[in-house]
């Protein structure tokens, strides 16, 4: 039963409310709406044109350099009609937005994708910040992978001692200097304190391991987005940090693996055969993980990896987990999403015959509540 957008009551014998619509549920079978666990292709970023000038002048500014933590999914996100609709019909429901260019990326916000107004859809604002190992493609400092993460550990400090030092002055205020106000700094202090997580953009099995030793090291409540389906690679330090891993589906080998190194044909059979079994050989190990659309461009190339990784080995229950339950958990929310529970935001999908098949047919949605019904497409019709 669903009622004002949430799930009344679930089970057998449930008494009819008289003011109800009731739906023939003959041959579908009902799951929780799927979550995207990460990702960024529901973000809009505006065009801008590069001044040229820059590299004679050195006048770089933070974001020349990718240090952009006060950029927010809130502000960039496009939830327009047509993309809520190929999310909906595949039974992605909610999403997680974050960007992912530069060093310090920006904040990420979870949203239900059952409305194009972003005020109406969202369900957590800035609930994470991205950081990445790119250094930058410009002379200017932190242009190395050494001088990223020798920057990484000293901006972690310098955020640290900044949140004591307005602390300190806000308790006694008489006698004692004010610090200087720093917009990046004040925007990065939940997640150096741990108030907030963090998700590390790692594109290979060395940035999982630099991705550790950080978070580590500053106590950071860190997430390992496995951009280059390497976490197979390092499954004992995962293990020993008790990580939490954001599996990617693109299976493309990072440059610096020994496949891509071989040729291309080592290069493609690896993408084909080894890296698909990244979420397989996780699940056995029991590192916990959820799906991540990073390096697919839209929600069908997404589940097409996902399904990838059932036919590499990972069981569909899961991979069903992987999209529902899990997320939820990782970021909070499991009191709102992944599973039909009384009291839960009603997301539901019904599908006839398993959602997690090539032939799934996702005949209807329920996004916050608000049904969606898909008629069945007839020979002769437009595609």
């Amino acid at each position: 039963i669903i009622r004002d957008g949430l799930i009344e009551a679930v089970g057998p014998g449930l008494a009819v409310p008289p003011d109800a619509e009731v739906i023939d549920g003959a041959k579908l079978t009902v799951y929780p709406g799927l979550i995207d666990a990460a990702g960024q292709a529901l973000l809009k970023f505006p065009e801008e044109k590069f001044d040229q000038a820059k590299y004679y002048s050195g006048d770089f500014n933070d974001k020349d350099r990718g240090f952009t933590p006060e950029l927010r999914a809130f502000d960039l996100v496009n939830l327009g009609k047509a993309t809520l609709e190929k999310y909906q019909k595949l039974g992605f429901l909610a999403a997680l937005a974050l960007p992912d260019k530069g060093i310090l990326t920006g904040q990420a916000s979870v949203f239900s994708l059952s409305d194009p107004d972003k005020a109406k859809a969202l369900i957590l604002k800035d609930s994470a910040l991205g950081i990445g190992f790119l250094a930058s493609s410009f002379p200017v400092y932190p242009s190395s992978l050494m001088g990223t993460v020798a920057f990484l550990r000293q901006e972690f400090a310098d955020v640290a001692y900044a949140s004591l030092q307005n602390d300190r002055w806000r308790k006694a205020m008489k006698g004692n200097i004010r610090p200087a106000y720093n917009a990046r700094h004040e925007a990065m202090v939940p997640f150096v304190s741990g108030a907030k997580p963090v998700v590390f953009f790692c594109r290979n099995q060395h940035d999982i391991r630099r991705a550790l030793e950080l978070a580590s090291e500053f106590k950071l409540d860190a997430f390992i987005c496995d951009l280059g389906s390497e976490a197979f690679e390092v499954i004992p330090e995962l293990l020993k940090a008790k990580a939490r891993v954001l599996c990617t589906v693109a299976f493309k080998a990072p440059g610096t693996s020994l496949y891509a190194q071989r040729g291309k044909a080592e290069r493609e059979k690896a993408e084909k055969e080894v890296y698909p079994r990244n979420p397989a050989r996780l699940a056995e190990a029991g590192v916990p993980f959820a799906f991540s659309s990073f390096g697919t461009d839209d929600p069908k190339s997404f589940m097409e990896g996902v399904l990838k990784a059932v036919e590499a080995g990972l069981p569909k229950e899961k991979a069903l987990a992987a999209l529902t339950a899990t997320p939820a958990a990782f970021f909070g929310l499991d009191g709102a999403l992944g599973s039909i529970a009384p009291g839960k935001i009603a997301n539901l999908v019904l599908a006839e015959g398993e959602l997690l098949a090539k032939d799934a047919k996702v005949r209807m949605v329920f996004a916050d509540g608000a049904k969606v019904e898909f008629k069945e497409a007839k020979a002769g019709d437009a595609k």
